[in-house]
């Protein structure tokens, strides 16, 4: 797992402010009850008693639930070490029953939600095969306003992950392929910037 500098989203510690001033037990309950709702699905019937022995509102109960699932969520995403998560929550502003609570929880199911969140990525994507061109020219049209008008046939072949091979049958024109390249040179210029470095650092 990885160790880079991780920040908690400002918008999940104002949510979980929720907790300042509460012992480390409900701390720890509501961290687990988080846990168990990534792992089994969100059970909306438990908020209602826990809101009550809490003494505050389900509305409330759920958003700052929430955002521990989220918090759990992110820190998986970015696949972060335990020792990670413990830094970022210490940096934080937020309750240190809470942090010890989460760092223990990330410490049991980060794991899992890691393999969880890999497994729900699409699957490899179609492979480049081979491919077949043509270039077909027509002369001395009086259609034409200029002298040719050369178009590009291009038989794509890709293999998907299961084995299977497909064909994929494209057809362009001279002005439209030269726009096409430009459009990849630019990208291709994008994916070599220093902010898109930066960018997928943090991705």
């Amino acid at each position: 797992m990885a160790n880079y500098h991780y920040q908690v989203p400002e918008n999940l510690v104002r949510s979980l402010k929720f907790f300042d001033g509460c012992d480390a037990a409900t701390c720890e309950a509501c961290c687990k009850v988080a846990a168990d709702f990534l792992r089994t699905g969100i059970n909306a019937k438990m908020y209602t008693p826990a809101a009550n022995r809490l003494n505050t509102t389900v509305a409330k109960l759920r958003t700052a639930t929430e955002a521990l699932m989220l918090l759990l969520t992110d820190a998986s995403k970015h696949q972060l070490s335990t020792d990670a998560v413990s830094t970022a929550l210490s940096e934080s502003s937020l309750e240190r029953n809470l942090c010890v609570a989460l760092s223990a929880v990330y410490a049991d199911i980060g794991e899992h939600l890691v393999a969880t969140l890999n497994s729900m990525v699409p699957r490899l994507l179609p492979e480049y095969s081979g491919v077949q061109w043509r270039i077909d020219v027509e002369f001395a049209s009086r259609a034409l306003f200029h002298f040719c008008k050369p178009s590009i046939t291009l038989q794509l072949k890709v293999k998907t992950s299961d084995g299977c091979e497909n064909q994929l049958l494209l057809s362009i024109d001279a002005a439209a392929l030269k726009r096409l390249v430009a459009e990849l040179e630019r990208a291709l210029a994008t994916l070599r910037s220093r902010e898109y470095r930066k960018l997928m650092n943090r991705v």
